[in-house]
């Protein structure tokens, strides 16, 4: 019973993630196992098999024992530099969540640009991190208050939708907005600040396993992060199936 709940944890993701292991769905016979110091998969026809190898099980275990949570990536870049590495909080998440009501003025002329817009007057300069997911006619459908470093999604809540955040710092995307928006069903994300808009959308060749893979081990020699990380996404992005822009303010 447990392992089928665990396999239900992939209604709204392709991958969990769990210490070097990451565990794919592909499709419905197909299950990868990939661990990511070695780059190496083991591909699976059905979840039945995947959950006899040992690892895996022990996965499973590991999410029983904290009530099948579903951790998603959180958190800032701050203090990397060479590579774009794992999400740093800086302090607990405290995202809360707000009323959409509050923030949708005009449903009936809404548009994705028209909220954009909306939301860079409201928090491209703000000290901590906010989000709104969108539907295709900009309509926003969650409106999110989070901390310094992280603003946190439900990954039911981002299925068809266009993740705007903001980042106080004005740099580039963090490994866990990129990893947020390859794992779930989102559209795509974009990261505003004092600097512009750094724009990330899914096509429909967007490829969530291989840009996963490549983006678990993807570093940087730039000096600058943001500038590291816009060559990386730009050099990418018909390899993995994605558009890319930063719109300067």
């Amino acid at each position: 019973m447990t392992t089928e709940q665990f396999r239900q944890l992939y209604k709204y993701v392709n991958a969990i993630y769990s210490g070097d292991y990451i565990v794919f769905k592909v499709s419905k016979h197909r299950w990868e196992l990939y661990h990511i110091p070695t780059e190496e998969t083991q591909i699976y026809k059905t979840f039945d098999e995947l959950a006899k190898n040992e690892v895996v099980a022990k996965i499973i275990e590991t999410y029983v024992e904290r009530g099948l949570k579903l951790d998603m990536p959180k958190g800032s870049r701050e203090g990397q530099r060479d590579t774009f590495g794992d999400a740093e909080e800086l302090g607990t998440d405290e995202t809360v969540n707000d009323f959409p009501s509050r923030v949708n003025v005009d449903k009936e002329k809404s548009t994705e640009e028209k909220t954009l817009q909306q939301f860079r007057k409201m928090y491209a300069n703000a000290e901590e991190e906010h989000g709104f997911a969108v539907d295709e006619q900009g309509y926003i459908t969650t409106y999110k208050h989070g901390n310094l470093s992280s603003v946190s999604w439900e990954p039911k809540e981002l299925k068809d939708r266009l993740i705007y955040h903001n980042h106080p710092s004005g740099e580039a995307f963090s490994k866990a907005d990129m990893l947020t928006t390859a794992q779930t069903g989102a559209r795509g994300i974009v990261a505003s600040g004092r600097y512009g808009d750094y724009i990330f959308i899914k096509t429909q060749k967007f490829d969530a396993v291989g840009f996963q893979k490549a983006l678990a081990s993807a570093k940087t020699t730039a000096k600058d992060y943001s500038e590291g990380v816009d060559r990386w996404l730009r050099r990418n992005a018909k390899k993995y199936g994605f558009k890319y822009e930063f719109k300067k303010a």
